[in-house]
């Protein structure tokens, strides 16, 4: 007869868990690094007057670090990882995972840290000859590729007019997270050559120069003219919570007036609690953004002349989140086991079980089941030990465990 199996939680509330895990850090070549980590165990399971778990690092390599011999890495008394300078071509770059075990219960595995070189983006190296009439807004770009904003705020990036640092005149000149600069209102002052500086650590990169060149009426006024875009939004994949920039602007006679929709409906910017805001004449900034916050935007440009959009589709990757996470369990030998695992996020992440940091490898004995629970066939005294569900996708990881104790008939 099938005995029913019985939750663990009153017999050993959290076996083995974390307390602090690792996180992704970039940093300029030749910088150091630390990894934090730390775990606890119930004392129950702690043998020899432990007061703590081990803890072990594993590397981008897959392999466990052997920190006696290794120069560059260091495992500290706290069980935190130092990496004394990161360099690229050591092979100190990519996945870290810490590894919390006790002997006789199991070991179980944190999510990934990865550990990058802050490398300088591609900087736009097109030269413009740019003519324009005094009154109207100027648009100078300085990465070539679009970043996301957390990756454009690890730069610093200064504009040069003539070969000389710019002196920004804060009323008509603007910065934006992605280095470019907009100048509104250009006067004849405004004539020169305009190039990007941007630094990340010791090292900078220069963009070509672009020539702002300012047009004269001659005493005849300036025709009417419909709306023409300066810059447009770009497509963007981005992370719940990050910030978002879509940059936008127009020239045009009389000048246009920019608005914003989302999916075809006009946005709000005059709530006091908007996360909604305008940048300049016309970027729309999106802070904390939300799953709901996906779309199509269209940066509208109106004047009397006419009327223009330019689009660009948004997506929200959402980090994994538990539905339901693994119990501990108590069982006998011989039965069957299912342990639960539900995970939510966007996209679907992926589902992968470990048993003590080893992932297990589905087979007629251990099946995932519905797509994320793992059921065991025929339990037998060597399955004993931490299970972990773990969820990944783009956005992120997360993992949680469960400690499995076999009990042998008739105990």
């Amino acid at each position: 007869m099938m005995i029913q199996q019985r939750s663990l939680n009153e017999l050993q509330p959290h076996a083995l868990e974390f307390t602090v895990e690792p996180s992704d850090v970039t940093v300029p070549e030749g910088n150091s690094v630390m990894l934090q980590c730390a775990g606890s165990a119930d004392r129950k399971v702690l043998q020899d007057g432990k007061v703590a778990p081990n803890i072990r690092w594993r590397g981008p390599d897959g392999q466990d670090i052997g920190i006696v011999g290794d120069t560059f890495r260091s495992q500290l008394t706290n069980g935190s990882l130092y990496i004394s300078s990161v360099e690229s071509n050591r092979g100190l770059t990519g996945f870290y995972h810490c590894l919390l075990s006790v002997d006789g219960i199991g070991t179980i595995v944190s999510r990934s840290a990865r550990v990058s070189i802050a490398d300088l983006p591609d900087i736009n190296q097109e030269s413009h000859e740019i003519y324009l009439y005094a009154g109207q807004t100027a648009y100078f770009k300085c990465m070539s590729s679009l970043l996301p904003y957390s990756i454009e705020s690890r730069y610093h990036t200064e504009w040069l007019k003539d070969d000389l640092p710019l002196r920004m005149d804060l009323t008509r000149m603007l910065l934006l997270p992605s280095g470019a600069l907009e100048i509104d209102e250009v006067v004849p002052a405004d004539r020169g050559t305009y190039q990007c500086n941007v630094t990340a650590g010791t090292f900078s990169r220069l963009s070509s120069k672009s020539n702002l060149n300012i047009k004269s009426t001659a005493g005849q006024p300036q025709s009417f003219a419909p709306p023409a875009f300066v810059i447009v939004p770009q497509p963007q994949t981005v992370r719940e919570g990050d910030t978002v920039i879509l940059d936008c602007a127009a020239n045009g006679n009389p000048k246009p007036t920019i608005r914003w929709l989302r999916n075809g409906e006009d946005i709000d910017m005059n709530d006091l609690d908007s996360r909604f805001r305008i940048m300049g004449t016309g970027s729309l900034q999106i802070n904390s953004m939300q799953d709901t916050d996906a779309g199509d935007y269209q940066c509208r440009a109106s004047n009397t002349e006419d009327s223009l959009d330019a689009s660009a589709t948004v997506q929200v990757q959402v980090p994994p989140k538990f539905i339901l996470s693994p119990d501990d369990k108590v069982a006998y030998e011989k039965e069957e086991l299912e342990l639960a695992c539900s995970i939510h996020g966007k996209p679907t992440p992926i589902i992968q079980w470990l048993k003590n940091g080893d992932l297990i490898t589905p087979s007629e004995y251990m099946q995932i089941v519905g797509g994320h629970n793992l059921k065991i066939f025929g339990l037998i005294g060597s399955d004993a030990g931490m299970f972990q569900c773990i969820g990944t996708n783009p956005a992120g990881s997360v993992q949680a465990a469960a400690r499995l104790e076999i009990i042998e008939p008739g105990n």
